[in-house]
């Protein structure tokens, strides 16, 4: 038997909210390849614990087959987890290149979309950590379901006055009644297809009669009423599906009641009626037939992906989905449901969840889902249901009645009830309006929603039950503008919205359905104690249906108050009228940034506080990146500063594979940008120190970063980062190393990207190795020091260092001190250290490092910006301050054996310093000769760095032992 978790379908067990069973959460012990893409299973959420759900990257699809992946890493994987993988949507092709919906959306790509299956549980996290170490997968998921939660609370009430009363059906359906073209997919536990109050409004493919044929081609034989996704036993390792969709037991009853509350058979004189009327029903059951495991003795749902995909497929206007559970919309849920709505342009409805929360809940909080909250009869929020700003609507959802799977009628409670009322509401509203986009369908019901806010003990809920319980005869006899948003922005004139700024807040917006003549958009905001809006209300005035506005004079001024915390989010608030009409929506800003981004020339970037480039955080969710022309080349940028393998600050990855990356600086001041500039067109400027939450053995260095870009021709292809590096402590540094780690995916995913050094030009770079492929470098500005390059193959499947492993602060320093080198990695997943040094860092002392980050469309293009970027380094040195000056010294022989030759140019006071590939210092003497000879007897084969200093300047040079 497989062991399970579950999500919750959202409806009410007989006087109590069922709770979700919390997760494991384990973590592996083998390597992720980048922590950026780390994913952590949602706390609450409820899954299979025999499989994965996994997308694999674009650039592979050569490689992909209907049960294989012919990809060397994710290969090797799989047989170490004993899985085997399998289309999840076998019947779904790749869509044309650059194909798109009447809207202009492009279409979804589901054929990339795998499951993989063990043969026994697993820990599922650390499968998730071992799969996406591959670096071939855009997401690898659970495979999460849902279980029905409910018992029939009393079978003998015939009445669904309540609801139809306070949704106004009956004076809906005298303007308009549905109609049998009109589809709602019940994707749910199955539906008693045959009940005397269903069988009337099923939907029947009648191009596929039940004969043992496919006789419409379309992968199914004999669908003839809808399809059987979860089929007769859960115990199979592959769901054996069949063509009845029907219920077989009280266990998967949930569907059934479902199915008659959004299309019962209406005005035929039996039972009851559904909001749909006339609309047909489409049954997709996603449970098994035998499944009594959920709570209650319930069986869960356990296609609930795959059978919405089957229901847009098949046709259906309207999909109601009575379930959910813990979890954001961010990865393989919102794929399913863009696919829905963009290739095939179904109208999603689902079910907000029971647990009196406003945490997320999916798939009801999918962009573009019809979200449904539940309310008694008397317009009160019911006490079970969630709410939220991405709530869309409410709907009656307590006590209410209708059909049973065993031919009988009872109520149920929960947002599954909400859902299905509102499933056939739109499935009415689609059949008076069948050229609607499922965007203006949402937004015609929204706007004829009644307001609810005043009833006693919703004010708590204020815009958290959507527009407010949905009215029908509104719905089918108002005639309104809607508004909504398609841009949204904020800007300040240095890019970084601070704490005592007044900033502009802009946006261009659509009026969806009817003509507006004054439509007016009022700003305001949840976030009062930290921001103020100076002009909350901008006209648009008269918009025509599908017309685009822009706000005037750029959009609203906006002061944020002095007292906002760093990295402050801020709740706003849109309001929408014209006349009668009103409507709203929420979005969130993060304002008071401790970072900026940069963008004035070809390169696009941010720059932090404490010491990370492109990206602040490990899940690359803020900043930039490192963009060329808009074009994303990197997951993480960290600076590493070290005198040892055991004297290392950084903010890099960390030793352990599936841990934290190492956050050893901290803030001083943040990032801020210079108004106006004095350097280059665009400066920024951070300070941070080596104190941070995992260092163990700081440095006590202070670091001032300042980061500059050009607008000159000559110069727009880099940005120039430089480190003023001072020494707080009471010890003097002499093997002191700086540089930069970087981990450039310049192709989609990184996987087909190569690393190469370039000695001429100071200059790591990586190229993305397909045709027209972008180049990104890092370029060593400090011509006074050497430069060391490390180029990784991620998984150190090329003899060198990898890092999906870990990367250990020995390592860190070893690839920024040239004590280990590398100049050539991939075509595969790459990254590379390019560091300076040795610098001598006395107590007290700053010395200045720099580097310049560059990007362009060929190898010559990046060569001109590395020469560039040298150039104007070196004309920027005079105003900074200066480093020591290079003087000149013989050594010979090299490699030597036995003994050093050593000569310097003039007679003093002069300091000869010899350390080994791992930074420790194995030779110190002072002399006044200008001749020295080094005994090399008792040291080991390898390469040292040797160090010779006096007061006209410093010498920093390999030597090699044989």
């Amino acid at each position: 038997m497989k062991n399970y978790y579950s999500y919750a379908l959202a409806l009410l067990l007989a006087g109590a909210v069922s709770t979700n069973t919390v997760a494991g959460n384990g973590t592996g012990a083998s390597a992720y390849a980048k922590p950026s893409k780390q994913y952590t299973i949602p706390k609450g959420s409820e899954y299979l614990h025999d499989r994965v759900v996994i997308r694999v990257h674009d650039s592979y699809r050569a490689a992909c087959g209907k049960n294989s992946i012919n990809v060397a890493a994710l290969e090797r994987t799989l047989s170490n987890l004993g899985g085997v993988i399998r289309k999840k949507f076998p019947h779904n092709q790749a869509p044309a290149a650059n194909a798109r919906n009447r809207e202009g959306k492009r279409l979804v790509d589901l054929s990339l979309i795998y499951e993989v299956r063990f043969s026994s549980p697993i820990n599922v996290q650390s499968a998730i950590d071992d799969l996406l170490a591959t670096g071939t997968l855009v997401n690898a998921e659970p495979h999460f379901i849902f279980a029905p939660s409910y018992t029939p609370n009393d079978a003998n009430i015939s009445s669904q006055n309540g609801y139809l009363n306070v949704i106004k059906a009956k004076e809906a359906w005298e303007s308009q009644k549905g109609d049998s073209t009109v589809t709602i997919a019940i994707v749910d536990s199955g539906v008693r297809w045959d009940h005397p109050d269903l069988i009337g409004n099923i939907q029947y493919n009648t191009a596929d009669p039940i004969d043992g044929i496919d006789n419409d081609n379309d992968g199914y034989v004999d669908n003839y009423r809808g399809w059987d996704l979860g089929g007769s036993d859960y115990n199979l390792d592959t769901l054996a599906e069949d063509n009845n969709p029907t219920v077989t037991g009280d266990n998967n009853g949930h569907g059934t009641h479902v199915a008659g509350l959004a299309a019962a058979h209406t005005d035929n004189a039996t039972g009851i009626a559904g909001t749909g009327f006339k609309c047909r029903i489409l049954p997709i059951k996603c449970a098994a037939d035998n499944d009594t495991r959920g709570p209650g003795g319930v069986g869960y749902v356990l296609t609930g992906y795959e059978g919405i995909i089957y229901a847009a497929d098949h046709g259906a206007q309207v999909i109601n989905c009575s379930w959910g559970g813990a979890g954001t919309a961010d990865g393989i849920i919102q794929q399913v449901i863009d696919y829905a709505i963009i290739n095939k342009g179904s109208v999603v409805v689902a079910a907000a969840g029971n647990n009196n929360v406003q945490t997320d809940f999916v798939p009801a909080y999918a962009d573009g889902v019809i979200s449904v909250a539940a309310t008694q009869n008397n317009d009160r929020k019911a006490s079970f249901s969630n709410y939220s700003y991405k709530v869309s609507v409410s709907a009656p959802g307590n006590n209410i009645y209708s059909t049973l799977w065993n031919n009988s009628y009872g109520t149920m409670s929960g947002t599954s009830m909400a859902s299905p009322i509102t499933a056939g509401a739109v499935g009415v509203i689609c059949a008076k309006y069948p050229n609607y986009t499922p965007a203006q369908v949402k937004a015609l019901l929204r706007s004829t929603c009644d307001d609810i806010y005043s009833v006693t003990g919703n004010a708590t809920y204020r815009d958290k039950l959507g527009k407010g319980r949905i009215n029908m005869y509104r719905a089918v006899t108002e005639s309104n503008p809607a508004l909504k948003y398609v841009t949204l922005g904020i800007a300040d004139e240095d890019n970084n919205i601070t704490a005592g700024d007044t900033v502009k807040l802009g946006g261009s917006f659509i009026n969806l359905l009817n003509p507006s003549t004054n439509m007016t958009v009022t700003l305001s905001t949840t976030s009062t104690a930290y921001v103020t809006v100076l002009n909350p209300t901008i006209t648009l005035g008269a918009m025509a249906t599908n017309e685009t506005k822009a706000l005037s004079n750029n959009g609203f001024d906006v002061v944020i108050n002095p007292s906002t915390p760093l990295n402050t989010t801020l709740n706003f608030k849109l309001t929408y009228a014209d006349g009668t009409y009103t409507d709203f929506e929420y979005f969130a800003a993060v304002v008071n940034q401790d970072y900026v981004n940069i963008g004035v020339n070809n390169i696009t970037t941010t720059a932090g506080s404490w010491g990370h480039l492109g990206f602040m955080d490990s899940d690359a969710s803020i900043g930039m990146g490192f963009q060329y022309k808009k074009t994303n080349m990197i997951y993480e940028m960290s600076l590493i500063a070290g005198v040892a393998t055991d004297s290392i600050s950084n903010c890099a990855r960390g030793a352990v594979a599936s841990g934290a990356w190492d956050e050893d600086f901290s803030n001083i001041s943040r990032a801020t940008a210079t108004i106006p500039s004095t350097v280059s067109a665009y400066d920024v400027v951070a300070k941070f120190n080596d104190d941070g939450t995992s260092a163990t053995a700081p440095l006590n260095i202070e670091i001032t970063q300042n980061t500059h870009a050009w607008t000159t021709i000559a110069d727009s292809n880099y940005v120039m980062v430089v480190y003023d590096i001072k020494n707080n402590s009471n010890n003097n540094y002499y093997n002191f190393y700086l540089g930069l780690y970087a981990d450039f995916d310049v192709s989609d995913g990184g996987t087909l990207d190569k690393a190469k050094w370039s000695a001429a030009k100071r200059m790591g770079y990586v190229q993305n190795t397909e045709t027209n492929g972008l180049f990104a470098g890092i370029v060593s500005l400090n011509t006074n020091a050497l430069p060391h390059h490390y180029a990784f193959k991620n998984d150190g499947t090329d003899g060198g260092l990898g890092v999906y492993n870990g990367f250990t602060d020995s390592e860190k320093f070893q690839t920024i001190s040239g004590a280990v080198s590398k100049d050539t990695a991939g075509v595969a997943d790459i990254s590379q250290t390019v560091g300076s040094g040795p610098y001598t860092l006395a107590a007290g002392q700053t010395i200045q490092v720099a580097f310049a980050l560059v990007g362009g469309e060929n190898l010559p293009m990046i060569e001109s910006a590395a020469d560039a970027a040298i150039t104007k380094y070196n004309s920027l040195v005079a105003t900074r301050k200066p480093t020591a000056n290079t003087i000149a010294v013989n050594v010979w022989p090299n490699p030597a054996q036995n003994v050093l030759n050593i000569q310097v140019p003039a007679a003093g006071a002069t300091t000869v310093q010899l350390y080994d590939g791992l930074g420790r210092q194995v030779y110190n003497n002072n002399t006044d000769n200008t001749s020295i000879r080094l005994n090399l007897e008792k040291y080991a084969h390898g390469v040292y760095t040797l160090k010779v200093q006096n007061k006209d300047g410093i010498s920093v040079q390999k030597v090699a032992i044989k």
